[in-house]
């Protein structure tokens, strides 16, 4: 997976092995760097400009640029700015480029030259319409810098993209293009692995980070040449995240309710499709569609039901669901807070039985003494959960809950819950 800090990532991958520290961390670029970072005979001003040097040079281009933000994020940005800029720089440096520029909340410091994302969408939807799918569209090392890999993780806000105006990159002409990478070859290992060896180089990783965001490129471009391709992935494709973001692409691009339903009845009796049941109950939900709640049901976790008792767990699928549920008012939401009020270990967590907090092995580097500190360091995550949830009860006035509040609130050992529950009752009267 694409990192937003890759020169800290290779330390750290480095430091699991000395196998993989003298393989990535003593490169010469790594160390030439490093020692101007570090150095303690250089001053600050030296340090910016022996950087801003690194950078013009392809091995340390980018470990310097991250180095060079620790020091001056705006002496970084306006050194990639000109490297973006200049005419000379090769398209695999520009779209890198540009990637630490947007990346993260760099488009909101106070002097980023706004006008630069406006730039780089014309820059990017070029270089997708001029070679785009022929870069894509073979045998690559995984996490490669291409055209279509930058326009897929821009359009899905994936790691670190967050916050840019999708609507600047826009452009119907990239639709046919997107819609034929989705046939993409699986990324290889590559040939420098360090130590986290999950196959041979060359051999195929059996997935495709950048391919498996095109189908939410898909939705956010709204065009709906794209639906029939992105029912074949859904129901064909053997790469499940790229099937589950398909899901959720269709749940947003089909306009007619009957044919989302018809969707949603195979997701539900096909059992290979079970991890596609919650992203098509996201993009039903921001469609507007109240069936998605239907698929944000606990028994719709797979695999992960088996792990339910950690509280670890519960939390995360807890957390996913209840955003999506934030802002959404209808009925059904009722049904859902119902069914995980009900749900044993959820419960149990929020009675603060004791016992109830396990903890799943190498969760914590200093596991708990006992059941009571394992509820104490469980408390801030039930309390944050739960408060999401009372949000969901108080937003749609779900009433008929009342019964199941009342006996949370005096059955339940932790006065925050219970002061919570008695808070959510009263707004709910």
């Amino acid at each position: 997976m694409r990192t937003s800090l890759p020169l800290l990532t290779s330390l750290w991958l480095a430091a699991l092995s000395p196998v993989g520290l003298a393989k990535m961390a003593l490169t010469p670029a790594h160390l030439e760097v490093t020692q101007v970072t570090n150095s303690k005979e250089l001053t600050l001003p030296e340090k910016v400009a022996r950087l801003r040097e690194l950078v013009r040079k392809e091995e340390t281009r980018m470990m310097a640029l991250y180095q060079l933000e620790t020091i001056d994020a705006m002496a970084a940005t306006n050194a990639a700015i000109m490297l973006f800029r200049a005419t000379d720089t090769p398209r695999p440096t520009k779209l890198q480029t540009a990637h630490f520029l947007l990346e993260g909340i760099r488009p909101q410091r106070e002097g980023f030259p706004k006008e630069f994302v406006a730039e780089f969408a014309r820059y990017l939807v070029h270089s997708v319409l001029d070679g785009g799918e022929a870069e894509f569209c073979q045998k690559l090392e995984e996490s490669p810098t291409t055209a279509v890999g930058e326009y897929a993780y821009l359009a899905s806000d994936f790691n670190g993209y967050k916050g840019i105006d999708f609507a600047l990159f826009k452009d119907a002409r990239v639709v046919p293009i997107l819609i034929r990478c989705l046939d993409a070859p699986d990324n290889t290992f590559s040939a420098n692995q360090g130590c986290v060896i999950r196959g041979k180089p060359g051999e195929a990783s059996g997935r495709n980070i950048a391919r498996q965001q095109i189908p939410v490129a898909l939705a956010k471009l709204g065009d709906v040449r794209a639906v029939k391709p992105l029912e074949t992935v859904l129901f064909h494709h053997a790469d499940t995240n790229q099937r589950m973001n398909a899901a959720y692409a269709l749940a947003l691009l089909l306009d007619q309710k009957e044919d989302r339903a018809a969707i949603g009845r195979r997701l539900l009796v096909e059992p290979d499709l079970v991890w596609c049941r919650l992203p098509f109950g996201k993009g039903l939900i921001e469609a507007g569609d109240d069936a998605g709640v239907e698929f944000l049901s606990m028994k719709h976790v797979g695999e992960s039901a088996d792990r339910m008792g950690f509280p670890n767990e519960l939390f995360y699928h807890l957390d996913r669901r209840l955003d999506m549920l934030a802002d959404f008012k209808s009925p059904k939401v009722g049904d859902f807070i119902e069914e995980t009020l009900d749900f044993q270990p959820w419960r149990d967590l929020l009675l603060f039985k004791p016992g109830s907090a396990k903890i799943a092995p190498n969760t914590y580097l200093h596991p708990p003494k006992d059941e009571a500190e394992a509820l104490e360091q469980c408390a801030p995550g039930i309390i944050r959960t739960y408060g999401a949830t009372l949000q969901c009860v108080k937003l749609n006035m779900l009433k008929s809950l009342s019964g199941k509040l009342e006996k949370i609130s005096r059955q339940t050992r932790n006065e925050t819950i219970r002061q919570m529950t008695d808070e959510c009752l009263m707004a709910i009267r």
